[in-house]
């Protein structure tokens, strides 16, 4: 059975019925194709835009009942291998299958195409923003999957949707406009091997094949990485906690958008540089990596919009300005020599984006952000209200100190928001980063010893922030977005891959009742 309109290269592996009655197959995480009917004795060859490279993930339901599924219901398939639906003893079940496969029947008419479904609104307070924006409003919190099995030194080996049960747990608990609505999960990294950067040669030119968009890894520049040792790809938890918050939407009342994060440096050593060539980019360079981005992501019917963590965040670069304001026209679809399909019936408005980085690096040359944030209604910054301060890494704050913080940069925010119109969301520290921590401590084959307590507790860091973001106004404004959390993580080590970790890692137990009825 082939779908109309699709060539069999758009194909991954076939899946055969070999039970008594036909069952339905669908995508969880492509809901631009209708459900397929695959009838009894029968074989129907999957789209490889039901997966990636490794796997295919498909709803198989006969008579109302989910086969062959995960927790969600959801069977992930091996793009590689043929599987053959079968009744074991009573028991239906998928199984690999290397036998011939059946011939395919004659194609059946397409149905007519049912009407589109009006775009659910955003639960809670959130629910009454009503504009033609990309921006999504509401709260959101950072996710890593890295499993890290051999510790924080080790490969991070990601296990994809790590966090969803305790996210969805707490958005049970959580009251209305109290919710997370937006996860930000590790969706790779900006790469390049072109003008120096990547151990090339500076005379190297940059084009489409050596600037890339780790989404879907491993990197063909780089053959050291494999699937093998990086685990799931982003684009992996990405499916992975669509199909959870979806599946668990009856139970917390909470229209959940995945927004990947894109992280790099722009200023590493020479013997780890990947991007620092990202600042001295042409117009057309920088024009051709924003490509490769919305490319990449636009593809991905799940991704509402992509949030850019490239440190140090300075607009005053002519790269970064020819990037971001490619980036701008690209998720709002108004580029008019390429179609990335960021904007479609599903997203009306295109997609959106948003760069990580504090109030007084946006004002080094606030018009010029606020230009490239407004100019397609898509773009906004996050604004980090943890890791404050100017004492080293590793510097406890304690709360008071940390009130003092935050209002200097509530105060920058505000005029910020009020005179150029910049959108923006605040992160807090929800759990700990190297200023605002409960405790410090070592890892050591295995186990977490060392452990020095600051005497503050996460909760009130968390208090602290929500108390001053208030007690502003700053929710009353109209480009308030949001507020962030930080964050879910195995491990939070500093300096990065060393075994010097800060807790708590993810959000205790008594922040995450605090935010129940005050996020």
């Amino acid at each position: 059975m082939l779908l109309c309109g699709v060539t069999s290269t758009s194909f991954a592996g076939t899946l055969i019925n070999s039970t008594s009655q036909s069952v339905g197959l669908s995508s969880p995480i492509n809901s631009f194709q209708n459900t397929l009917n695959l009838n009894s004795g029968n074989s129907v060859l999957l789209p490889r835009n039901w997966g990636d490279a490794q796997h295919l993930y498909v709803d198989i339901k006969q008579s109302g009942i989910s086969l062959c599924g995960n927790k969600y219901g959801i069977a992930k398939l091996s793009a590689s291998e043929n599987y053959i639906i079968k009744n074991a003893n009573g028991v239906i079940g998928c199984d690999t299958y290397d036998g011939d496969i059946p011939p395919e029947p004659e194609p059946e008419p397409e149905p007519e195409p049912e009407p589109e479904p009006e775009p659910e609104p955003e639960p809670g307070v959130f629910s009454v923003v009503e504009q033609p924006t990309a921006r999504v409003f509401g709260n959101g919190t950072w996710i890593y999957d890295a499993q890290f099995p051999d510790g924080p030194t080790g490969g991070a080996f990601t296990s994809a949707g790590l966090w969803a049960e305790k996210l969805i747990n707490h958005n049970q608990s959580a009251a209305e406009g109290h919710k997370i609505n937006q996860l930000f999960t590790y969706g790779g990294s900006l790469e390049m091997y072109c003008k120096g950067s990547g151990e090339s040669d500076f005379s190297e030119a940059c084009n489409s094949k050596n600037m890339l968009v780790t989404y879907f890894p491993p990197s063909f520049y780089n053959t050291n990485l494999t699937f093998d040792t990086l685990g799931d790809s982003g684009y992996e938890s990405t499916v992975a906690y669509k199909i959870a918050t979806d599946f668990s939407k009856p139970e917390t009342n909470t229209v959940t958008k995945i927004i990947p994060i894109i992280d790099g440096r722009v200023d590493n050593p020479v013997s780890n540089d990947y991007l620092n060539a990202f600042n001295i980019m042409s117009q057309s360079e920088a024009n051709l990596f924003a490509d490769n981005v919305a490319r990449v992501y636009c593809a991905d019917p799940h991704v509402s919009g992509v949030q850019f963590d490239i440190e140090p965040f300075d607009i005053t670069q002519l790269g970064q300005k020819y990037f971001y304001e490619r980036i701008a026209m690209n998720l709002a679809g108004e580029n008019s020599n390429h179609d990335f399909d960021c904007k479609n019936v599903y997203y009306p408005q295109g997609r959106s984006f948003s760069v990580f980085t504090f109030p007084s690096v946006i004002n080094k040359a606030p018009e010029t952000l606020a230009s490239i944030l407004n100019e397609y209604n898509n773009g906004y910054v996050v604004y980090s209200l943890y890791d404050l301060g100017s004492l080293a890494a590793g510097s406890v704050s304690s709360p008071a100190v940390y009130q003092s913080y935050v209002q200097y940069h509530l105060n920058a925010i505000k005029i910020l928001a009020q005179q150029y119109g910049v959108y923006f969301q605040l992160a807090i520290p929800a759990a700990a980063s190297v200023h605002e921590y409960e405790a410090t401590a070592t890892y050591q084959n295995g186990d977490v010893v060392n452990v020095q307590q600051t005497g503050y507790g996460q909760v009130e860091y968390v208090k602290t922030a929500i108390e001053t973001i208030n007690s502003n106004n700053m929710r009353q404004l109209p480009q308030f977005m949001g507020i962030d959390l930080w964050g879910w993580s195995k491990y939070m080590s500093y300096p990065p891959h060393t075994n010097n970790i800060y807790l708590p890692n993810q959000p205790t137990g008594l922040v995450l009742e605090y935010l129940e009825k005050n996020l």
